[in-house]
């Protein structure tokens, strides 16, 4: 890096073994490394005339010592390191980090104007507030803890040489962001507004272009920065790159239920979009999870008992292309055995980018998946009579004389144990005794004789299915 070259949003600023580095920002605020610094301009928004400010720069490792500028003041300054994020409200901070361990070690400085600012130091993995430093000639120390346990903190006093340190640190900076400071002078000129004769911040206005690379688009910022010793004015030049969104997508469950009355969900709600632009300076991106009139069901998939044509019925499912909400009801479901599923697939499209049709878009697959739950059949006669005659000249013999078929009707919901409804039969041997013609009580006879049958569907009776009672009492009999 030469004197005089501008950084951009992502440059990453690194000095060897043997150099050090002093930079300002275009809000005025100072930066100095030592040797084997590094730091990572992550964000950096800045209007003079606003006050949505922001600026995010990562501290990797080494010394490194900073004045906020005005982005610390009229809008947000987070500064972060290994194990916490700062946020900086004016003031003058040294941070060291140790690469080798990630213990950072952070302390304030005294202003030229004697003012002390402060900071907040919040946990990077849990996000909460560690503490505060508001005192100069005290050093915070924060320590890593395990993976995914919060980081400790601890406070104490400076040593003399620490503070002598610091201060030569400090007194580098200064010079950056006070051109008026003399280290010799107690009583520096530039007191009430020290940052403000840095630059003389124009009015701002962004031309939109196209990253050669890349294809994503761009907004570059052309800024004139006057040279405080030289009065040389250059033009300072800040690209930012708009970011590729990520979509993903949460798929949908459901079980076959007993209570009456849809279910619905919006395919849009189901999309997950990772974009840092979305609302955000330069680019103020719009997502939009669902774009209109694109969704589509595309396929159904289930039991192969169950015509595919069925599963497309606008009873079963319904999606709305204008608003992606998809509508059914799960007791319509009914048809499915237990354990069985019913897929759906929808297609539609998301976006994300600048406007309100979005400039990156991707077509994205939502997959409702509804499963079936076994339901008893129901019989429609229960111990019926049957009306028998005798046979001849065998009254009161041991063997049986009289042979009728015993039919049970029943349905049953799911479909793939029926396939419609279906009846049990058996032909049954009972023994009559008397003189007159009886009617044999259903009830007292063997449940084996009453339950075992063959399964006869549509009046055709397939010899090579068996139900026994075992099989009927799992289906709820």
């Amino acid at each position: 890096m030469n004197v005089g070259d501008a950084v951009q949003k992502g440059d990453v600023v690194q000095t060897g073994s043997d150099s050090t580095i002093a930079m300002t920002l275009i809000d005025g605020s100072a930066f100095g490394m030592t040797s084997n610094a590094r730091m990572v301009l992550n964000e950096m928004v800045y209007d003079p005339n606003g006050s949505s400010n922001s600026a995010f720069i990562s501290l990797v490792q080494g010394t490194v010592t900073f004045v906020a500028g005005q982005t610390a003041k009229n809008g947000n300054m987070r500064v972060e390191t290994p194990v916490a994020t700062m946020g900086i409200r004016g003031t003058a901070v040294n941070v060291k980090i140790y690469a080798e361990t990630g213990v950072v070690e952070a302390s304030l400085g005294v202003e030229p104007d004697g003012h002390v600012g402060g900071f907040a130091y919040y946990d990077n993995v849990t996000g909460a507030l560690l503490g505060t430093v508001t005192q100069a000639g005290r050093v915070t120390i924060i320590s890593p803890s395990g993976i995914g346990q919060a980081a400790t903190a601890t406070e104490q006093a400076q040593t003399q040489q620490a503070q002598q340190a610091d201060k030569a640190l400090f007194q580098q900076v200064f010079q950056l962001a006070f051109p008026n400071y003399n280290p010799d002078d107690s009583k520096p000129k530039s007191t009430d507004h020290p940052r403000t004769d840095t630059i003389t911040p124009p009015t701002i206005v962004g031309k939109s272009g196209t990253d050669p690379d890349t294809g994503r688009p761009t907004i570059t910022y052309t800024i004139p920065v006057t040279d405080p010793d030289t009065h040389k004015t250059t033009d300072l030049k800040i690209i930012y790159v708009n970011t590729p969104p990520q979509f993903s997508v949460k798929d949908a469950f459901d079980v076959q239920a007993t209570l009456l009355g849809p279910h619905s969900f919006k395919l849009g709600d189901h999309v997950k979009i990772t974009d840092p632009d979305i609302g955000a300076a330069p680019f103020f991106d719009v997502g939009i999870p669902y774009v209109t009139n694109s969704g589509k069901l595309t396929q159904t998939t289930g039991p192969s008992s169950v015509p595919n044509s069925y599963l497309l019925s606008p009873t079963l499912v319904t999606l709305d292309p204008s608003t992606g909400v998809v509508t059914y009801n799960p007791d319509a479901f009914r048809f499915l055995g237990d354990g069985e599923t019913a897929v759906y697939k929808f297609t539609f499209v998301s976006a994300s980018g600048v406007g309100s049709s979005g400039s990156d878009s991707a077509t994205e697959t939502l997959f409702l998946t509804v499963t079936g739950v076994n339901d008893a059949p129901v019989f429609a006669v229960n111990n019926t009579p049957l009306a028998l005659s005798e046979t001849p000249h065998q009254t009161g013999v041991t063997t049986p004389d009289v042979i009728f078929p015993i039919k049970l009707n029943f349905t049953d919901e799911d479909f793939s144990d029926v396939a419609s409804s279906f009846v049990l039969s058996k032909a049954v041997s009972a023994n009559v005794t008397g003189t007159h013609a009886t009617t044999p009580d259903l009830s007292q006879l063997p449940n084996n004789v009453t339950l075992a049958s063959y399964l006869t569907i549509d009046n055709t009776v397939d010899p090579s299915v068996g139900v026994s009672r075992t099989a009927l009492s799992n289906a709820g009999v």
